[in-house]
């Protein structure tokens, strides 16, 4: 079995070529092997490609790797559809994050594309689970309902509720983004200024050479949304609009356990659910910890074909 993996999920040794800090970790070769890299290496898969998401999805589609991870952090993994695949944003929890490069933390995960919603529950199968590295794993990933017995239904969603879950998305990733990239100063690691003057003038010029114009408006839009009273005006009512989020998503589960619809991704990434798009660009989303079910499902949908 041959896999693609994400520039931004660390193998001990290969360089680190995330795109959004790319320069700043030029010359940066990965200290430590993500758990998800160990997990396949110990089940004998092997690495076809270290690269960036579209190339690995590129890869997948060609059949030069059966099955791609790739760094998700707003539902990016719904892009599998435009390459004719399948694609999963995991439950948030089911898959250890260690030895990924860190964005926004309360949703970075892993997701997993591949040809067949079989080969994706293979490959979840082999890599979820705790392993000490990172808190917030959980060990019950089978838990949940038989795929046979899923009920799915429509999920209606107007454009004031897609742009509000979106902008909602955009403040809470702004605030955690530029509290990650921080760290980029130029003095820990990362690119440093060679004709700096200053401390704060190293800072500066060293994340102004080495960060991304992406990088940079993350991290203006997140200083921003996390000073003073914006906290309350910005980042506290996005985290309002979340928890309603999430608390509709469980409103409507209580009679069904799969539900369908578009523009799931970022509404997956803030509620923690898993969601599966299909080739056809059919989104579903699934109760925490149903991943395994919900691709159970898909699967049963496309053999019913």
């Amino acid at each position: 079995m041959k896999y693609a993996l994400d520039s931004g999920i660390q193998k001990k040794g290969d360089k680190v070529d995330a795109y959004e800090v790319q320069k700043t970790l030029e010359g940066y070769h990965a200290p430590i092997t993500a758990t998800v890299v160990k997990r396949l290496e110990e089940a004998g898969a092997e690495l076809a490609q270290h690269a960036g998401y579209e190339a690995n999805m590129v890869a997948v589609e060609k059949g030069m790797a059966t099955f791609a991870l790739n760094t998700d952090v707003g539902g990016e993994v719904m892009a599998a559809a435009e390459n004719g695949l399948y694609g999963l944003r995991p439950s948030y929890g089911a898959i250890s994050r260690y030895g990924m490069i860190a964005s926004a933390s309360s949703m970075d995960a892993i997701g997993v594309t591949a040809k067949t919603p079989e080969d994706i529950r293979e490959a979840l199968m082999l890599i979820a689970g705790p392993d000490g590295m990172d808190s917030t794993v959980f060990d019950d990933l089978a838990t949940g309902a038989k795929s046979g017995s899923m009920r799915v239904r429509e999920l209606e969603l107007d454009e004031v509720r897609v742009k509000t879950a979106e902008v909602a998305h955009m403040v809470i990733r702004a605030a955690e983004t530029a509290s990650s990239y921080y760290r980029y100063d130029g003095i820990r690691f990362g690119h440093r200024a060679k004709d700096a003057k200053s401390l704060k003038d190293l800072y500066n010029k060293s994340r102004a050479e080495g960060l991304t114009e992406d990088s940079k408006k993350w991290i203006l839009f997140g200083t921003y949304v996390l000073l003073g009273e914006n906290i309350e005006r910005c980042l506290i009512k996005a985290q309002k609009v979340r928890t309603m989020i999430i608390e509709a998503l469980e409103k409507e589960m209580v009679t069904t356990e799969v539900l369908s619809g578009s523009d799931l991704g970022v509404i997956a990434a803030l509620a923690g659910l898993p969601v599966v798009i299909t080739p056809e660009g059919k989104q579903y989303i699934g109760k925490r910890k149903s991943d395994l079910a919900l691709l159970q499902f898909v699967a049963d949908m496309k053999e019913a074909k």
